[in-house]
């Protein structure tokens, strides 16, 4: 494999990784190797790595399995027709995980907004900045992984250390929903107001705004999963 150059190293990398599960000699389900492998053979660093990771999670070459690592999904990719079926297929599971997880994200709003600091509210803000551009730019990749942040961002803020160890587990649990349903245009842009208005929950300290702002965000996500895979064909 070439070094990287520098310019666009994380796309570069992700053709280059693509190359290396496309091979022959590799097989659906092959666990790939170590991030310092990757790193030594393309002249990169791990973060330039990682992305990389996420952006061919996102386009359906791998798969992240919490704890085991990064394994070869499809040698092909997946295009929006195969993440409206990932969700249609795993319609029940998700519904249940979207069930818990607006349970605790309704406790870490109502915790958090009363409990963040400036410096934190700061950072979710340029969190929701470069959600909102990876938006403009249509980045599924980087729109789901500002999601994650964007979540955990608040969780880490009610400053209760069992709150965010579940978030964390959540977050993982996510990884797969996220990257399929925001290959789906409309599903992103039912993220952007709630997220706009969970920020502003923070900015005004106000928990009634944070709250309503959650359940419409859930709302949302909730009817997305409901819709049937022939209106996300048609997008």
């Amino acid at each position: 494999m070439q070094p990287i150059e520098r310019q666009s190293a994380v796309q570069q990398a992700a053709e280059r990784i693509k190359e290396y599960i496309r091979s022959d000699e590799r097989h659906i389900g092959d666990k790939l190797p170590a991030e310092h492998w990757f790193c030594e053979q393309l002249g990169i660093s791990r973060s330039t790595l990682r992305e990389a990771i996420r952006l061919l999670q996102a386009d359906g070459y791998t798969e992240m399995k919490p704890g085991r690592g990064a394994f070869i999904a499809s040698k092909t990719g997946r295009s929006r027709v195969d993440a409206a079926a990932w969700l249609s297929e795993n319609k029940a599971s998700l519904w249940d995980l979207l069930e818990v997880r607006m349970a605790i994200e309704e406790l870490a709003i109502r915790l958090a907004v009363e409990r963040a600091v400036p410096a934190e509210i700061d950072g979710l803000r340029h969190i929701h900045e470069e959600f909102l551009e990876a938006v403009r730019q249509d980045q599924v990749e980087t729109i789901a992984s500002l999601d994650a942040d964007f979540h955990f961002a608040i969780a880490k803020m009610t400053h209760n250390a069992l709150l965010i160890n579940i978030s964390e587990l959540l977050v993982a649990n996510l990884t797969n929903f996220r990257q399929r349903t925001f290959q789906i245009p409309q599903n992103v842009q039912n993220s952007v107001e709630p997220h706009g208005q969970i920020l502003k929950a923070f900015e005004m300290k106000n928990t009634e705004i944070g709250i309503a702002a959650i359940h419409q965000h859930f709302e949302k996500m909730f009817e997305d999963l409901e819709q049937s895979p022939v209106r996300y064909t048609e997008l």
